[in-house]
Parts: structure tokens; C-alpha cells; sequence
């Protein structure tokens, strides 16, 4: 506890000093590291099978031994650089909001907030046209579904499925913009339309739809549950109960619901 406090205590000077000492120590650290992974080689050469079998006056392990414990280190250096990783994009982050460094900050909360709507406005004209468009070439149910892999290539345009197999694992405009700083992602959360229209993708329990419903309040919502997409799941009567009993908790505020079924157990299930 009282090393909390001492840390609350600091000066911005003190925290930067002691930021930078320590990022010079980390440095000195990592470049005698890398200077020991070249001496640990050594004796993995080409002599190391001669050292194994004539080094009786200084008993060694074998190299598979030694190999085995290599192995089971390298999760260690995976764990620290994750943790660096992350360390760094809170850095970022906070480095994000500087007015110098990031002109864009300058700009006012309502004009970022336009930014933001309209490039998902954008994306969402988008979505719109590609459908329109197949839905005047007959194909309007597949479309619909937007999951390219229940669609038959045979049957539908490749165009169409190559747009969807992209839109499946495209990052929303608005989503990319709330992982810029800590100041975008509040601006971008605040506007809880960006957050309306709620897509049960994945399986249960759903955690971003229920994220969404979340941001949302109080807005009207937009409901999308494609039963089609759960199918290879074992477990698909549990999902679609999952989901519809999110959207029951939450009728009050549904101002569209489109679920797409394709049983009559289904249908009166719904």
C-alpha cells in the first residue's frame, strides 16, 4: 500500500526519470541476453557430439537434454513479450492524446464524433449497395446471410462471395477508431447508436453482442440471428436459445428483428 501511494506521489518528472532508467536497464538486459543466446550455441556445434563422448573428466548433459530445456524457457520469453506488448500499447495510447505529437486532438468532440459516424455511415452504404445490387440479381437470400461459408460458389457470384469472406473478418470503422487513445474510445462509446445494430456471430455467450446491447442504452435496436451459421455447432438448439433469450431481455428495445431460421422447430422455438 505504501508503495502505491509513493507512486501517486510522483512528479511527472520523477515518473519519466524513472521510466527512462528503467528502459535503460531493460536495454543493457536484453543486449547481454542476446550476447548469451549466442554463447549457449556454442556448444551445439559441430564438435558437441565429440565433447559428449570424450568430456569424462567434465560431465555434461546431452544435447537433448539441453534441448529440452531450451524448450521449455522459450514460454517464458513468449510471456515476457506479451507483456511488453501490452506495456507498449498503453504507451501508445497515452501518447495518442498528445496535442503535438497528434495534431487531430485539436480538432473538437463534436467534429471526432462526426468522423466516426460517418466513416460507419460509410461502411454501412456499402453493405447496403452490395446487397441491393444482388438482391436485383436474384440472389438476395444468400446475401442475406451474409456468411460466405454456407454459400455454394456454384450457385452464387464469386464477387459476392469474395466481398462477404472480407466484410466477415473486417474491424468496424468505429471499432478501429475506439482503440486509437483512451479520449476516441470514450467519444466512440458515448455514441450509442454506433452500437445498435447487434449481429449474433460466433457462439455463445455472445460477449460482443452483449457488449453492444450494453453501449447501446438507451437506443433502439436492430436485431440480426442467422440460425444457418450455427450449424456445424453440436450444441446449435443451446445457441439459438442463448440468443433469443438475450434479445427477449432486452424486447423492450427492439426496433427491428430479423431472425432467420430454417426449421419448423425452429420457427416455433421463435
Amino acid at each position: 500500500m505504501d508503495s502505491e501511494f509513493k507512486r501517486m506521489a510522483l512528479t511527472r518528472k520523477e515518473a519519466v526519470k524513472q521510466w527512462d532508467t528503467k528502459l535503460s536497464r531493460m536495454n543493457d538486459s536484453v543486449e547481454a541476453y542476446i550476447s548469451e543466446c549466442s554463447v549457449v550455441l556454442i556448444p551445439f556445434l559441430e564438435n558437441a557430439h565429440f565433447n559428449d563422448e570424450f568430456n569424462g573428466s567434465c560431465p555434461d548433459i546431452s544435447i537433448e537434454d539441453a534441448l529440452l530445456h531450451i524448450n521449455k524457457k522459450l514460454d517464458v520469453l513468449l510471456s515476457l513479450e506479451s507483456k511488453l506488448k501490452h506495456a507498449r500499447a498503453a504507451l501508445q495510447s497515452y501518447r495518442n492524446t498528445s496535442f503535438t505529437l497528434a495534431p487531430i486532438n485539436r480538432l473538437p468532440v463534436e467534429i471526432l464524433s462526426y468522423i466516426v459516424e460517418t466513416g460507419r455511415e460509410q461502411e454501412e452504404q456499402e453493405e447496403r449497395e452490395w446487397k441491393a445490387r444482388f438482391r436485383e440479381e436474384g440472389y438476395m437470400g444468400e446475401a442475406e446471410s451474409w456468411d460466405a461459408n454456407i454459400l455454394n460458389p456454384e450457385e452464387v457470384p464469386q464477387d459476392l462471395i469474395e466481398y462477404i469472406k472480407k466484410a466477415q473478418n473486417k474491424i468496424r470503422f468505429d471499432v478501429l477508431f475506439s482503440w486509437v487513445c483512451n479520449k476516441w474510445r470514450c467519444i466512440a462509446i458515448s455514441i450509442t447508436a454506433l452500437w445498435s445494430k447487434i449481429d449474433f456471430r460466433g457462439r455463445p455467450p455472445y460477449d460482443c453482442a452483449q457488449e453492444y446491447i450494453r453501449r447501446s442504452k438507451p437506443s433502439s435496436l436492430s436485431v440480426y440471428f442467422n440460425s444457418q451459421r450455427h450449424k456445424s455447432s453440436l450444441s446449435e438448439s443451446q445457441n439459438m436459445d442463448k440468443a433469443l433469450e438475450l434479445i427477449s431481455n432486452n424486447v423492450d428495445r427492439v426496433k427491428t428483428l430479423v431472425v432467420e431460421v430454417t426449421s419448423t422447430s425452429e420457427i416455433v422455438k421463435v
